[in-house]
């Protein structure tokens, strides 16, 4: 007998476990995938919500991607934890 555990995780929790491992990567979060998690104006509400890193160019919009810079590294997780959304409880 196979025993299997489904976890059943809200689209917010997919949403920043795709912020967390995307953007730890050169690759970043590709448009596209973001898109298959929520409505398609998602991802200019995503954008807005870094604006102040798009601005400093600690994160990089290039080819529909959203990249954290190779220069701010060391402050990825800052960043990563302010595009995070929390769901109300």
């Amino acid at each position: 007998m196979i025993i299997t555990e489904k976890e059943d995780i809200s689209i917010n929790d997919r949403r920043n476990e795709l912020i967390m491992t995307s953007l730890r990567t050169k690759w970043g979060i590709k448009k596209s995938d973001w898109e298959k998690l929520d409505h398609p104006q998602s991802w200019t509400q995503l954008k807005e919500q870094g604006r102040k890193y798009l601005d400093s160019k600690d994160l990089i919009c290039e080819d529909e991607r959203l990249v954290i810079n190779p220069e701010s590294w060391f402050r990825a997780d800052g960043i990563i934890a302010d595009l995070f959304r929390v769901d109300a409880l």
